[in-house]
């Protein structure tokens, strides 16, 4: 799975109206592209949500918590930078690219740990939005195990040390 990563700008940059909107905007481009999943779906369930998104941001919830998109091949965590961070960041806004092959997904949002069940309760009709956690990323192997496998006699020769 491909793990992507955005953060957008909250206040004092954006209002967090346009900051969930500008979420919206994102998520809804990022799936465009998959012919196998209905995008009036995708653009209702989105605008219903789109309230608790706001109030996350609001709430300044989504600075540690991200968002997190499931349209397998592609993992996408976005959060909501607010403050002085926030002013001139640097975003990579507009469609993330990864999620053409999908053929379903599912956003996972935080329920916010100030808000009571106000979250949970907004997006419990929605049938791809839950604040369900998002499963853990998979580690590779290699990874896992703590060590790289590389093989040193290949980086000689290409190196020029084998000769």
């Amino acid at each position: 799975m491909s793990v992507r990563h955005r953060s957008i700008a909250g206040s004092p940059e954006r209002t967090a109206s346009a900051a969930a909107s500008t979420v919206i905007d994102m998520l809804t481009e990022t799936l465009s592209p998959a012919t196998a999943i209905d995008a009036d779906v995708v653009a209702a369930e989105l605008n219903a949500a789109e309230p608790a998104i706001r109030t996350l941001i609001a709430a300044k919830e989504l600075g540690e918590k991200p968002v997190v998109l499931l349209a397998d091949p592609l993992r996408l965590e976005i959060r909501v930078v607010c403050g002085g961070k926030a002013i001139g960041m640097n975003e990579q806004l507009g469609k993330v690219a990864g999620a053409a092959q999908a053929d379903g997904w599912c956003l996972h949002v935080p329920p916010g740990a100030t808000l009571g069940s106000s979250v949970t309760d907004a997006l419990a009709p929605l049938t791809h939005i839950t604040t369900d956690p998002a499963p853990p990323v998979a580690k590779r192997a290699a990874d896992s195990a703590g060590e790289m496998a590389i093989d040193l006699d290949a980086l000689r020769s290409v190196g020029g040390a084998g000769r």
